[in-house]
């Protein structure tokens, strides 16, 4: 019986025999918990550092106060001691008199007792200065609602997580179920081509004719090639969980603002009602993640190989499919279908419009209700031909026709399954005339 996860596989070549697919997804979980990390964290000084001074400054209400006495307040033991000033101040609201110790609107700590008492030192025995208090409760005042610059730089360290997190993440998820080499000529091109560049790669022999090298850099395991994955879902998935994240994390601010009027008793309705549509959209991203994540994870990374490449219009050639699955699936439909989509790109006054049209689908391969068992993976080997008439791979500025193997599935209760593998179809060479 084999196990639940396969943790070494065959050796071919020069490869290491470790399991490539649970490698990644470990190294995306950790770089999950990075991400995680640092939205908490993140999280956590918003709530208890940042925003606490901006409601300081937006709700209270400035009055003047006498101060009668200052102390400095020691916490910590050993080394680790911090101190804290403290300042303890008359005034009055609405002629009730409030006596309280306060200084900042949170606890600021100096790990020197010098630098305490020269914060507190601002602030002269008798003299009189500026209070800000808090109208629902005016026994709760402050001397100092600005944030330190020391509080700002206390974001670089979540910034950090978040960027590394959602990066790291995103190659991995990237890379998920490619080959070594594969990942080799990736990490190669990443040296020699621009990261926006659209222009496209075209074989010298034919200027307009896209090359091929992306899908014969990987060799297959059963026919010649393994064909690379169109566009990886995991670009997506990743960029929709950032945008998740973050549209979520300015939602709970919006609403943590809503709810406080609320409590206390001076409900802004305007705000309210704006929050509703955030905290709507916000429920629907995590939604719309989950689906992502069900149709990126659901299903093992399938493995597609063809037997020779570039393809020729009226030859035939094979096609193997491999798809894992660590628990079973059941499609209601699969299907494997060989495509041509042409796009073209138009002027319409100021504006560029792009059109995209399949003008020509024939199935390759299909099951009807397909049931994938556990660590018994779903192999199939088709043939197919490329049409006599077919027109061949093209690429200009404005326009292209692409071929591509296409694999799709219909799950219930899922959203429709749906890979691309990209094709390159040349021209037959025309004999000369002593040919």
């Amino acid at each position: 019986m084999s196990p639940q996860i396969r943790f070494f596989e065959k050796k071919r070549g020069a490869r290491r025999t470790g399991s490539k697919f649970w490698g990644t997804v470990f190294e995306a979980l950790f770089h999950l918990g990075l991400l995680l990390t640092g939205c908490l964290l993140l999280v956590w000084i918003l709530v208890t550092r940042i925003y606490p001074h901006w409601g300081a400054n937006r709700y209270f209400h400035e009055t003047r106060a006498v101060v009668l006495d200052r102390r400095i307040l020691e916490t910590g033991n050993g080394d680790a001691r911090l101190y804290r000033p403290d300042v303890q101040v008359e005034y009055e609201v609405d002629g009730a008199q409030y006596r309280t110790w306060t200084f900042a609107v949170t606890r600021t700590n100096y790990p020197e007792e010098s630098l305490a008492e020269r914060a507190a030192e601002r602030f002269q025995i008798r003299g009189e200065y500026p209070l800000y208090y808090d109208p629902a409760e005016p026994s709760r005042a402050v001397l100092v609602r600005d944030l330190s610059g020391t509080s700002w730089l206390l974001l670089f360290i979540p910034g950090a997580l978040v960027m590394v997190g959602s990066v790291g993440l995103a190659f991995r998820v990237a890379t998920l179920g490619k080959s070594t080499e594969r990942r080799a000529v990736m990490h190669a091109q990443r040296k020699t081509v621009e990261l926006f560049d659209e222009t496209p790669q075209v074989a010298p022999e034919w200027p307009t004719i896209p090359t091929d090298r992306d899908v014969t850099n990987s060799p297959g395991t059963k026919l010649a090639y393994r064909l690379p994955i169109e566009t990886s879902p995991g670009w997506k998935l990743a960029g929709t969980a950032i945008a998740c994240a973050v549209w979520n994390l300015a939602t709970a601010l919006l609403t943590s603002v809503a709810l406080r009027d609320h409590l206390d008793g001076d409900p802004n309705w305007l705000l309210t009602v704006l929050t509703v549509p955030f905290v709507l959209t916000g429920a629907w991203l995590v939604f719309y993640v989950i689906r992502l994540w069900v149709n990126t994870t659901g299903v093992g990374p399938p493995r597609v190989e063809i037997s020779a490449h570039p393809l020729l219009p009226g030859e035939s050639y094979s096609t193997y499919v491999w798809l894992p699955q660590s628990g079973q699936l059941r499609f209601d439909r699969f299907t494997m279908s060989l495509v041509c989509e042409e796009r073209s790109v138009y002027r319409l006054g100021t504006d560029s419009q792009s059109m995209l049209q399949r003008v020509y689908q024939r199935p390759v391969l299909g099951a009807d209700e397909l049931t994938i068992h556990r660590n018994e993976p779903y192999e199939a080997t088709a043939t197919f031909t490329v049409p006599e008439s077919a027109m061949h791979s093209f690429r200009s500025g404005h326009n292209s026709v692409d071929w591509k193997l296409v694999l799709r599935g219909s799950i219930k209760g899922w959203p429709d399954y749906e890979r691309a593998y990209p094709l390159v179809v040349h021209p037959r060479r025309q004999r000369g005339p002593l040919g």
